[in-house]
């Protein structure tokens, strides 16, 4: 998968800080490779323990605001049916994590609203800071959460000691990625702040509840909107509304940035959390039915999962997923004025890499020995570099070099200017800079992102030396 190998990829490079994300999710996946080994089965596996972890603290929160085991049950299952969710769990990416450090502040910020001690924020910082060293989204629930306190009325907590040693603990946390930004000049804000592209075009506020709905299955949504009604409007739920408003302030600032919906997708633990509260709540008073609706409910969310696991998780071919997506009539996420994908995102970005690599070494090796010894592999992003690196050196390959993402810090190193493989869309930057150029091979894959096709170019003798060049080539796009 395209962020998987892109983290492999930088666990050479260790640092404190990327362009696109902290450095938790690239030293995780090295130990946890060096344990298991780098095999795709391993590699899922770590995802697979995330998830598990994310529904359990789904349970552990509606458990900490009252449900008895039927309510536990039908948040877990309402979450662990979430698209987004199998997809999680499907890959190795920083949401994987994200979806676990949230419901975790969540369910330690219940205990305490419940009367436990305030040292439980000493662990809601640790996790925090967790949180922020995979992905500065849990910096937003923060303030979040914060916000909601102040709105409830819990002023009194900020007047004692434990949330201050916990504030200390979590910037001592972030610290070093704060050190690393200041030293690079921001260089994420830079990033984020970049004009977006068509792939990252914005969505209308239907749009974007449309897709925050499918992402987290049609079928679920009474669950969480009832959880969401609960928390800010119910008596029983008074308790808890800090976490409503808290979701109500992420999905507003989230969509008035035209984030990506799946950016605040783990605060849907905390409204399945809520909603099978209520239900578990109205149960308790009608037994006679309880002994029914649990399980329907159970096995209705079960079917539904069974419905669009296909459609998140690499559990069939490429031809029979998108067939099923016909059956399903499921839409794919808006992508701008890109080509339509043929499949969800997550899974289009599982296709193709090592063809690709193919390709650029049937065009490597098809040079006479002379300009092979002096090529340099230029690519226009974060996957195909890191596809380079991953397959390139059992096709013969050297490294690739890019102006992409994080590998833009890397600089050009060694490369020279005098014969260029260029893949992707960058031939167009690159041409006006070569003495020739010209086609020698095409990438062509049916079900990969449809941007990463097109044809792979020959460039001799650059204009320019690469140090001269690569401010201009700098990209910050998202794929």
């Amino acid at each position: 998968q395209r962020d998987e190998i892109y983290f492999f990829d930088l666990g050479r490079y260790l640092d404190w800080g990327y362009v696109d994300h902290p450095p938790l999710i690239i030293l995780l996946l090295k130990i946890w490779a060096a344990v298991f080994g780098r095999s795709v089965f391993a590699t899922h596996m770590l995802a697979g323990v995330c998830a598990v972890a994310s529904v359990a603290f789904t349970g552990l929160l509606a458990r900490a605001m009252g449900a008895g085991r039927s309510g536990v049950a039908i948040a877990c299952t309402a979450f662990l049916v979430a698209p987004m969710q199998l997809a999680a769990g499907s890959f190795v990416a920083t949401t994987a994590l994200e979806l676990v450090t949230w419901p975790a502040c969540a369910w330690l910020l219940v205990r305490m609203l419940n009367g436990e001690s305030q040292k439980l924020w000493l662990p809601f910082a640790v996790i925090a800071g967790l949180g922020v060293q995979n992905k500065w989204t849990i910096l937003l629930f923060g303030f979040a959460l914060l916000s909601g306190l102040v709105m409830t009325g819990h002023l009194a907590w900020f007047r004692q000691k434990w949330i201050w040693l916990g504030a200390v603990i979590f910037l001592g946390i972030f610290a070093p990625n704060i050190i690393w930004e200041v030293r690079h000049h921001w260089i994420t804000i830079e990033a984020l702040r970049a004009p977006r592209g068509p792939l990252l075009a914005a969505l209308t506020p239907w749009e974007f509840f449309a897709t925050e709905a499918l992402e987290m299955n049609i079928f679920t949504a009474p669950l969480w909107i009832g959880g969401l009604c609960w928390l800010l409007f119910s008596t029983r739920g008074r308790p808890y509304r800090a976490l409503g408003i808290a979701f109500v302030i992420c999905y507003l600032i989230m969509e008035g940035l035209h984030g990506k919906a799946h950016y605040i997708g783990a605060a849907f633990t905390m409204l399945c959390a809520a909603g099978a509260t209520l239900g578990d709540l109205w149960a308790q008073e009608r037994p006679q039915q309880r002994a029914w609706t649990t399980p329907a409910i159970l096995l209705a969310y079960a079917f539904a999962g069974i419905l669009v696991a296909p459609l998140a998780m690499p559990l069939l071919s490429p031809a029979q997923t998108i067939t099923w997506r016909g059956r399903m009539h499921a839409s794919l996420p808006k992508s701008g004025d890109a080509l339509p994908d043929r499949l969800w995102p997550p899974l289009a970005d599982m296709m193709g890499w090592p063809e690709m690599a193919a390709e650029v070494a049937r065009v490597y090796h098809a040079l006479p020995a002379a300009d092979q010894a002096k090529v340099t592999i230029f690519t226009t992003n974060y996957g195909q570099t890191s596809a380079i690196a991953r397959f390139g050196p059992q096709l013969g390959l050297p490294d690739a070099i890019s102006a992409h993402q994080s590998y833009y810090l890397l600089g050009p190193r060694q490369a020279g200017g005098e014969v260029v493989i260029i893949v992707g869309e960058a031939r167009g930057i690159l041409a006006p800079h070569c003495r020739t150029i010209e086609r020698a091979g095409y990438f062509d894959h049916p079900y990969t992102r449809p941007f990463e096709n097109g044809p792979i170019m020959l460039c001799r003798d650059l204009d320019k030396p690469w140090t001269e060049l690569w401010p201009s080539l700098k990209s910050w796009g998202q794929d």
